[in-house]
């Protein structure tokens, strides 16, 4: 009887065990508005390297001319994120459990779009919105802080970020 009881409660014991997200490559798009909002394009993988397409972003200095393009944070960018910036990265996305969360249907009108590409395990998850959740915004914050990373080395060399499936 404890036998059973020893396998019973093990096997639940394992089948309740929460499956942890890791990432084999992360990408992240934003989208025009009708507004100065950046356009980004950004992968980050396993190793924690960054590969940066910002298509298009303005200068936002006090007293810079509205929709001034600011071209030399344009272009494209490599970096690699330190192991707390890439930790942080991890943990939200376990927190906010990123597999189960869906689209958002109300795309229309003038906000970006930002859409979320995550490769993980062999699993493909994406989730584009256009007014993210709460549970969404943290997340959503720190991969605009990556696109916008100071250290982030411009090169000449062009390269593709996949793009979205759903747009």
């Amino acid at each position: 009887m404890k036998t059973l009881f020893t396998l019973t409660f093990l096997l639940l014991f394992l089948s309740c065990k929460s499956q942890t997200l890791v990432i084999d490559k992360l990408i992240f798009h934003t989208s025009i508005c009708f507004g100065t909002c950046p356009v980004y394009h950004m992968e980050l993988d396993g190793a924690r390297n960054v590969k940066l397409f910002a298509e298009t972003v303005f200068d936002d200095r006090k007293g810079a001319v509205l929709y001034q393009e600011d071209t030399a944070k344009m272009g494209y960018f490599i970096g690699k994120l330190s192991k707390k910036e890439f930790q942080k990265i991890l943990n939200e996305l376990n927190r906010i459990r990123f597999d189960t969360l869906q689209s958002d249907s109300s795309l229309c009108c003038d906000g970006s779009k930002k859409t979320i590409i995550l490769y993980s395990k062999g699993d493909r998850k994406e989730i584009t919105t256009m007014f993210e959740p709460p549970i969404l915004e943290p997340l959503i914050k720190k991969l605009y802080r990556i696109c916008e990373l100071k250290r982030l080395k411009k090169v000449e060399q062009t390269f593709q970020i996949e793009p979205p499936k759903n747009l």
